[in-house]
């Protein structure tokens, strides 16, 4: 008898979050992260994690209605992908990444490719999937007025002292920790003005 196929249905991408390497590789790495599902009577919380792309830009933005092909693992140029599961890390070959044009900070990202569970932990067999996520892209420095107006926005906030609370309503966007310092001193200026 034969495995059945991973349940790749199931997967239901949140975002790809991006990030670029210097060096003359172009090395890149993805996470794509996954509304928490069951899997054999079994929460599963882990994203699909994609790392060692070689990609030939130089920033995040320039993959934008761009597409990507890979050859499978271990040819090379294939891309280290990877899905956590019951105490294993599973291959995730990752055939193409096709990026769309931005829209409001974000790429539309369509991931093509297969999932080859370990026999020895999981009792499924090699699946294709196809996955549309969006990559969010970092802020740059001209989208941070933007940023604080609409966080002060939605905070309600109205004097320099509410500056806390404002930049505690950003802690969870991946995006805020490189511009943490500058984001907190353009709220507190917007704010006493």
């Amino acid at each position: 008898m034969s495995a059945k196929p991973f349940p790749v249905e199931r997967w239901q991408p949140l975002r790809a979050l991006g990030e670029l390497f210097c060096g003359p590789c172009g090395r890149a790495s993805l996470t794509i992260e996954l509304a928490p599902y069951e899997l054999d009577g079994d929460e599963v919380d882990s994203p699909l994690r994609l790392d060692q792309i070689d990609l030939p830009v130089d920033e995040l933005f320039e993959l934008a209605g761009r597409t990507f092909e890979f050859p499978l693992n271990p040819e090379e140029g294939f891309i280290d992908g990877s899905v956590y599961l019951r105490t294993r890390h599973h291959t995730v070959d990752v055939l193409q990444l096709a990026f769309c044009v931005e829209e409001a900070g974000e790429l539309p990202l369509k991931v093509t490719g297969c999932i080859a569970p370990e026999p020895c932990s999981l009792d499924y067999a090699e699946t294709d999937f196809v996955l549309e996520t969006r990559l969010i892209l970092p802020w740059r420095e001209t989208d941070l007025p933007a940023v604080a107006k609409a966080a002060i926005a939605a905070c309600g906030a109205s004097k320099p002292a509410d500056a806390g609370r404002v930049m505690a309503s950003l802690k969870n966007d991946p995006r805020c920790s490189e511009w943490r310092g500058a984001l907190h001193a353009l709220i507190k200026q917007i704010l006493h003005d």
